[in-house]
C-alpha cells in the first residue's frame, strides 16, 4: 500500500526517545509518549481475520473519498497517526460495490503505523 509522504512509526519512537534523553532525570515519559505507545498496543492488537468493527474501536475513518478497501484511518488519541487498512468485504443481502463496507469486513493487510497530517474534506 502507497502512502505519499509518510513518515514510518518508527521515526515517532525514535523522536520519543530524544525527548526522554532532553528532560531532566526523574521527570518521566511524556504524554505524547503514552499516546504512541497507546496507539502500538492497539496496533499490535489487530490480526488478519479480525472485523472493521474491531479496527473502528479504536481508529475512525480518515477525511477525503474512500473506498470499502483499502480504507484509511486515523488514530482516535492523536489525528496525525495513521493505518490503512485492506478488507476481504463481506456480501451484505447480495449488495456488492466498491464504497459498501459492513462492520462484518474482515482485516486482510495492514499497514505500518505512519504518521502524516489529517486529510480533510
Amino acid at each position: 500500500m502507497h502512502v505519499i509522504k509518510s513518515i514510518f512509526l518508527p521515526l515517532i519512537a525514535a523522536s520519543c526517545a530524544m525527548l526522554l534523553l532532553a528532560q531532566e532525570p526523574g521527570s518521566g515519559i511524556t504524554q505524547d509518549c503514552k499516546t504512541v505507545e497507546r496507539a502500538l498496543e492497539t496496533y499490535y492488537s489487530l490480526k488478519p481475520g479480525m472485523t472493521r468493527g474491531e479496527v473502528e474501536k479504536a481508529f475512525m475513518l480518515e477525511g477525503g473519498i474512500q473506498f470499502a478497501s483499502p480504507s484509511r484511518y486515523t488514530y482516535k488519541g492523536c489525528r496525525y497517526i495513521k493505518l490503512v487498512v485492506e478488507y476481504e468485504l463481506s456480501r451484505r443481502n447480495g449488495l456488492d460495490g466498491p464504497f459498501l463496507s459492513s462492520g462484518d469486513d474482515k482485516i486482510k493487510e495492514l499497514s505500518k503505523l505512519l504518521v502524516d497530517y489529517p486529510t480533510m474534506d
